[in-house]
């Protein structure tokens, strides 16, 4: 049903049942000579912007079908621009003629979902987050790649230059530092399912950057051409997290209580295995002069009570093919959401669901809480944490919706980058420029040059 009211001040005035499904967009003409309603049933109708009667059914060319899910006119009110579920971008006169039309492509991200027309013409949003934009005859003029849904994880591959994301849209997003400022170059990687974590290469070594999905599928990645180059269906489950071991190695723990290393030199393969005590909530690893080490903490399985119990940080070393734990630090209270190294090794992040932070120093033989007096400047859980390159600035990304930076050479010293991600921060890491880049849960990628 379409309704319509008449005023000032506007009240009920009368009904039209021309469409035989959900009524999706009404829109008036610039001058309010013509109104435009669409539905899911295909059709468009017009009315008289005046008096409200019905006017004409738009022509149903050879070819469309399916819901029109959006109306826009041009500024001059020549015009008017739909988007529909046949993937198509049609452009009609106000007496309903088909003047010109774009198919878009033929999978379900392609349905045109969203119409607006711009004073340099119509632009159109597909499914998958793609906005396009056209000129008044239905020619392309260029595009920008988007992301449906929530941006899990971010990283920067210092090989080729690329930065990279993984979405739950099923899709790894890769753009170099200009496409920031452009928009123009992102490309995508479609995969089956959500991507739970992405990495860029830090050296030369491994066939691709390396994605890892909830279904359990490691994938290698070709950044250079957008393509996928090896994949590898798991049996370990969805990855919680996961981190470089060697130039050719990565380490996972997953949801399935298992710790596992996976060769990605040149296919992929399993190297070894370890099961955990529990279920993870965080991970990190580093290669050192005294050994390979791993990081990871564990859910807390029992019942809360008033009394706090530790949760301590779990450390394994890698030898072969075998990971043994050898020690656990004592300092958290509550679950530790977040854990870095720093490239060398000598420092380790460490952040929880109560907000506390600590920063741990090793020796070569044994860690130690070297600093825990930044444990109070995020407002909610501390998800994420990244050192960059030079071991001493340290960024936290919090559900609080901030970015705190700091300094372990100056532990006095603070930054704080406010409302970056609407729904919170889910992921962060320095590129080799010391820049930041950043992820979130409103679906939003960004690059931030720090001085």
């Amino acid at each position: 049903v379409v309704s319509f009211s008449k005023g000032p001040p506007f009240a009920y005035h009368r009904r039209e049942e021309r469409h035989s499904n959900f009524v999706t967009a009404a829109r008036g003409s610039p001058g309010g000579g013509v109104m435009v309603s669409a539905g899911m049933d295909g059709v468009i109708a017009a009315y008289d912007g005046r008096t409200s009667e019905f006017r004409a059914e738009f022509e149903s060319p050879a070819g469309k079908s399916g819901s029109v899910w959006a109306l826009a006119w041009s500024p001059d009110g020549s015009k008017v621009v739909s988007g529909g579920g046949d993937k198509t971008v049609r452009i009609w006169s106000p007496a309903g003629s088909q003047v010109a039309s774009a198919a878009v492509g033929k999978d379900a991200g392609d349905m045109q979902v969203g119409v607006s027309w711009l004073e340099q013409g119509p632009v159109s949003v597909a499914l998958d987050g793609t906005l396009r934009k056209w000129d008044d005859s239905c020619a392309a003029l260029g595009e920008l790649q988007g992301t449906q849904g929530s941006v899990n994880a971010v990283s920067y591959d210092a090989v080729s230059g690329t930065y990279l994301w993984g979405a739950s849209c099923q899709s790894v997003g890769l753009a170099t530092s200009a496409a920031f400022q452009t928009g123009a170059g992102v490309q995508r990687v479609k995969l089956r399912t959500s991507v739970a974590q992405v990495l860029g290469r830090r050296e030369q070594g491994a066939a691709g950057c390396v994605a890892s999905t909830q279904d359990g599928t490691i994938w290698v990645i070709d950044p250079a051409g957008a393509r996928v180059v090896k994949e590898l269906k798991a049996d370990v489950g969805s990855a919680v997290g996961m981190e470089w071991l060697s130039s050719t190695q990565v380490v996972v723990a997953t949801r399935k209580k298992v710790l596992a290393g996976f060769e990605v030199g040149g296919g992929i393969s399993e190297a070894w295995r370890a099961q955990l005590p529990g279920e993870p909530t965080a991970l990190a690893a580093t290669s050192t002069k005294a050994g390979t080490f791993v990081a990871v903490t564990i859910a807390f399985e029992g019942v809360v009570t008033a009394k706090k119990v530790g949760r301590p940080i779990h450390i394994f070393k890698v030898e072969g093919s075998t990971a043994k734990a050898v020690v656990q630090l004592e300092h958290h209270v509550a679950d530790v959401t977040a854990l870095s190294f720093t490239s060398d090794g000598l420092r380790l992040a460490s952040g929880d669901a109560e907000r506390k932070l600590a920063v741990w120093n090793f020796d070569g033989e044994s860690w130690q809480v070297g600093h825990t007096g930044w444990s109070s400047s995020h407002t909610a859980r501390i998800s994420c944490l990244r050192w960059a390159a030079d071991g001493c600035n340290l960024a936290s990304g919090s559900l609080d919706r901030h970015v705190q930076l700091w300094n372990a050479g100056d532990t006095a010293a603070r930054l704080k980058v406010e409302d970056v991600h609407k729904g919170g921060v889910n992921s962060v890491c320095f590129d080799d420029k010391k820049a930041l880049v950043t992820g979130g849960a409103d679906g939003c990628v960004k690059l931030y040059q720090l001085a």
